[in-house]
């Protein structure tokens, strides 16, 4: 299964194996943008498109009272593929994340770079627990993350690996430093260089 698209109007998802595709409708709430994903819960064995909406700012305003969440300006909403619906998500979403789609699936649950503002250097790593339906968040301060470094991430045989790269790094041999996630110690530890 692949999400393929999202425009306004909904999200492309595809089966390539099998040859079929299906358009899926979204509510039309006039984001300021969004941030999606494709999961996979591996206990229901089923697919589910996580979008963050970002509502802030006068868009936010032309939202009807049906689509609002009291107090809150962000949304997340999950579709599942098994029941052929949306579900609005009742989750504290005070972060912001990387805009467009997430940054890494580990185990079917999607993974966002997040910051609690844009000009803060110290981010997280906001995860949705697929199976859960929950965020949850992995501090990336022992990264010692500055605003001209690069940080990816990836699935490395079923760990979650960060690779740093300083951009102002000016020397002939440049550094990248791979850190892994120790999901016991819910701590960060180098391992190369």
């Amino acid at each position: 299964m692949a999400c393929l698209a999202l425009d306004d109007d909904g999200i492309l998802l595809s089966n390539l194996a099998l040859n079929m595709r299906k358009f899926v409708e979204v509510s039309h709430l006039s984001p300021e943008w969004v941030s999606y994903g494709l999961g996979y819960d591996s206990r229901a064995s089923n697919f589910k498109v996580v979008i963050v909406l970002y509502l802030t700012g006068r868009k936010h305003k032309k939202i009807s009272e049906k689509y609002r969440t009291p107090g809150d300006k962000n949304r997340v909403q999950a579709y599942s593929a098994n029941s052929n619906s949306w579900k609005i998500l009742d989750l504290d979403i005070r972060y912001n994340v990387s805009p467009n789609k997430n940054d890494v699936i580990l185990h079917g649950n999607l993974y966002w770079l997040a910051a609690i503002d844009e000009n803060e250097v110290v981010m997280y790593l906001v995860w949705f627990d697929v199976s859960k339906s929950l965020l949850k968040t992995v501090s990336l301060s022992s990264l010692n993350l500055e605003k001209e470094t690069t940080v990816r991430f990836m699935d490395f045989n079923g760990d979650l690996v960060a690779i740093v790269h300083d951009e102002n790094d000016e020397s002939e041999l440049k550094i990248i430093y791979f850190w892994v996630y120790d999901n016991v110690e819910k701590m960060w530890r180098h391992n190369y260089n």
